[in-house]
């Protein structure tokens, strides 16, 4: 029980920290040179752009690759169903799901 709400309370900061960087229009200087991400996403979603956006700003190559079942691509990366946000981005063999700060994709990437 302790470690689903450690993890629920850190998906909810990564997001409202995801949120703050969306809305305050923050221009931060390249954090990551050129790594190369592809953000999966449901066509319908309208966020996806703005987050694939956001890593390009931050250094990042970007591919967006549009997915009709987005939950199929979940699936197959074994993100559990309470950790699902609306995009999925694939980083340099690793998974990140949702509106994760680049800080934290750069550390992840060290």
């Amino acid at each position: 029980m302790k470690r689903n709400i450690i993890t629920g309370g850190i998906v909810l900061l990564v997001v409202v920290a995801g949120v703050y960087v969306f809305t305050t229009g923050s221009s931060k200087p390249a954090l990551v040179q050129d790594a190369q991400a592809t953000v999966l996403y449901d066509p319908t979603c309208g966020c996806c752009g703005n987050h694939a956006a956001y890593l390009e700003r931050s250094g990042f190559q970007v591919e967006r690759e549009r997915v009709l079942d987005i939950s199929a691509v979940k699936a197959e990366y074994g993100i559990p169903q309470d950790l699902r946000s609306c995009h999925t981005t694939l980083v340099e063999g690793y998974v990140v799901e949702g509106h994760m700060p680049v800080e934290a994709i750069a550390k992840l990437l060290k």
